[in-house]
Order: C-alpha cells, then structure tokens, then sequence
C-alpha cells in the first residue's frame, strides 16, 4: 500500500508539474540547499515562486508533508550527485572540472564540493535571488566573467573557479572567508572586518562546502 501511495503521489506532483502555465495559477515552488522541492498555494517564504515548466527533474520519495496545502519533494538533477571515485571519474563534468581547475591551480574536489552545494549539479538552477547555472553566478558577477550564458555547464564552471580564484588570492588563500565572500559577496565578508558574516545562510554554507571537500578529497 506505501508504495501504490508513494506512486500516486508522485504522478500527482508530476501532473503538477508538466501542466499548462494556466493550469499551474496559484501553485508555487522553491528548491532548499538540500535539494528538496516546496510546493504550495499559500506561500509564506519569500523563496516561493510562482511554478513554470522548468520545474522538473520530479523523482524518488515524499519526504514530508506539512499543514494545508504545501509539500515537499526530493528533486533529481539532470545528472547523479558524484558520491564513488569511479562516479567522479565518469561523471559528464569532470573533465570540465578537472580542466579548469587545473588552469586556476585549484583542487577539483573543491570545485565539486561548491558545484554540490550551489546547484546540486543542475546546469538549469535559477536561485530566488537570480543566481544562475552550476555554480550559480549572479548576472554582475558572469559579466565580470564574460559568461553570456549561465546555463552552459563549460562557462558557468569557467566563471565561477574564475571568481573563486580572485576571491582565495584576496583574502589570502583563507578557504572559509573566500566560500563567505561566494555566497554572501566579498564587500559583505570585508564589512564584517574579513571575518564569515553573522548570516546563517553563510555560515551554514561554508561548513556545508567544507564538508563536501573532505568527501571528495577522500574519493580523489
């Protein structure tokens, strides 16, 4: 019986998520740094965004269930989190990855580590504050980079080792405030009198990336 609801569950938020624009009025979504989907028509977080076709990649099971009318969904990305050495090796950026970070001088594990935390491998994952791609570079900062197009797996990963480089030279090859001045920008990390922001989502940002590296450095 779980695995007839689980399945109809799934159809159902797989329904919701395929139907026409007009459909879909009044239904609204956000994807967490965990990578669990939330859908509701009464939003109460300012990450809610109205639901669009791009909305995809639907699998696995309901982790959760709140009150009224909202719900939460494990999403796939396009491509598999990377978690064996032969995954690494295997995996339809690694290559990319290896390549760039070897141009910048930087450990590859450390540009999986960010790539995991940022996106969850999705080269199509909008952030609510704009953030776009892989490595989710802000508009003014693929600019900066001559990104013209965030969702390409090879200028996004390229622009944004680029800036994680600038960043670890001006902060002294200092990892945590250089992950700090990714998430939150470096003007925030130097207001703070180049320490982590107070910011919880930066705090739990860093660690969640540091602790990333130490897995992948192990597969490595």
């Amino acid at each position: 019986m779980r695995s007839l609801r689980t399945a109809a569950l799934l159809f159902g938020a797989f329904f919701l998520l395929q139907a026409e624009p007009g459909m879909a009025k009044g239904i609204y979504s956000f994807m967490d740094e965990e990578g669990v989907l939330h859908l509701t028509d009464r939003p109460n977080d300012p990450r809610y965004k109205p639901i669009t076709a791009t909305n995809r990649y639907v699998a696995g099971k309901r982790s959760a269930s709140a009150a009224g009318s909202t719900s939460h969904w494990r999403v796939s990305p396009p491509y598999p989190t990377p978690t064996t050495p032969a995954a690494l090796r295997e995996h339809p950026y690694g290559e990319i990855v290896q390549m760039v970070a070897r141009q910048h001088g930087l450990h590859s594990a450390l540009i999986h580590s960010i790539i995991r935390a940022e996106s969850n491998y999705d080269p199509l994952a909008v952030s609510a504050k704009g953030a776009v791609g892989l490595m989710q570079l802000m508009p003014e900062t693929a600019r900066q980079y001559g990104v013209h197009n965030s969702t390409d797996p090879a200028t996004n990963i390229q622009g944004g080792v680029r800036f994680l480089a600038d960043l670890l030279r001006q902060f002294n090859n200092n990892l945590e405030l250089s992950l700090a001045a990714y998430n939150a920008g470096p003007s925030t990390v130097l207001r703070y009198g180049s320490t982590i922001p107070p910011y919880p989502e930066t705090q739990q940002y860093v660690q969640r990336v540091l602790r990333f590296y130490q897995a992948y450095q192990r597969l490595m």
